[in-house]
């Protein structure tokens, strides 16, 4: 890792193709390191301290490193479960996983590490097989994607305080749910539609109230053939492509043609944002 990077923005980039995560200057996109020995790196999400947790699917654990950190500093297992994406509450420190299954094809499920420390409490709903992506808003509350026995996309909420995993109604059918993303107003919910060849990937901006959820914009993502853990950070958006095997940026919320792109991956998968100490 270079020298001197306590005051500076770090993105941090998985490849669950080998075993790395990526970590380069932001917003410039210079590589500054490599996080190497993971196993199967996937979902990435950062705490208030600026702290990167990453999903490691290969032990079924999820690893937590210092801004401009080498080594892990804490390192949660998450016992039976396959987990994919995580997310940090602002409001309490408590970690959320998203189980994607149970070791043994079981249902998906959300685990929540009361101050990311111990084992998971898990939440799950019978609407749910898979688990996809979880996410904090700034009030505490807790959002989950993921498919239905019939592989049909769902959103569910585990408001803050609340005792149980409870289903969201949606207006807007969704063909490959990806990420979700809280972006400081409304629920970022990702459609990687170009996967399955139906056309671009698209981000839904929903408005959740009284357990609906409403579409009140979207963000066009040309020039991709699918992401999966994106990340917004302020006015831009960061995507990981599996299709092209690169990470590429657009303006958010307006999309459109990408600003940038990173190539030299295997299988680019999560993403995530540390700010530095200023």
């Amino acid at each position: 890792m270079a020298p001197g990077l306590a005051k500076r923005d770090l993105l941090y980039l998985s490849d669950d193709g080998d075993g790395s995560v990526y970590v380069y200057s932001f917003p410039d996109a210079k590589l500054q390191g490599t996080l190497t020995g993971l196993s199967f790196p996937t979902g990435e999400c950062v705490d208030k301290a600026g702290d990167v947790w990453i999903v490691e699917e290969g032990p079924n654990e999820i690893v937590e490193y210092a801004h401009g950190g080498t080594v892990p500093i804490a390192t949660l297992t998450d016992p039976n479960n396959a987990p994919e994406g995580c997310s940090v509450d602002p409001t309490t420190g408590n970690l959320a996983v998203a189980n994607a299954q149970t070791l043994s094809a079981g249902a998906g499920s959300v685990g929540v590490y009361a101050h990311a420390q111990g084992t998971p409490t898990l939440y799950t709903n019978s609407q749910m097989k898979f688990v996809l992506f979880v996410t904090y808003d700034d009030k505490g509350n807790l959002y989950a994607d993921g498919v239905d026995y019939s592989l049909v996309y769902r959103l569910a909420e585990l408001r803050k305080g609340a005792g149980a995993l409870t289903p969201i109604g949606f207006n807007q059918s969704i063909v490959q749910g990806t990420n979700i993303q809280w972006d400081g107003k409304y629920l970022a919910v990702g459609d990687g539609g170009g996967i399955v060849g139906t056309g671009p990937p698209v981000i839904y901006h929903v408005k959740v109230a009284h357990s609906t959820g409403t579409v009140v914009g979207k963000t066009p993502l040309s020039g991709t053939t699918g992401i999966f853990q994106f990340f917004i950070q302020g006015n831009t958006f960061i995507g990981p492509n599996l299709g092209n095997e690169n990470v590429m940026f657009w303006k958010y919320p307006a999309g459109g043609t990408p600003t940038k792109a990173i190539g030299g991956f295997n299988d680019p998968f999560g993403s995530a944002v540390s700010k530095g100490k200023k």
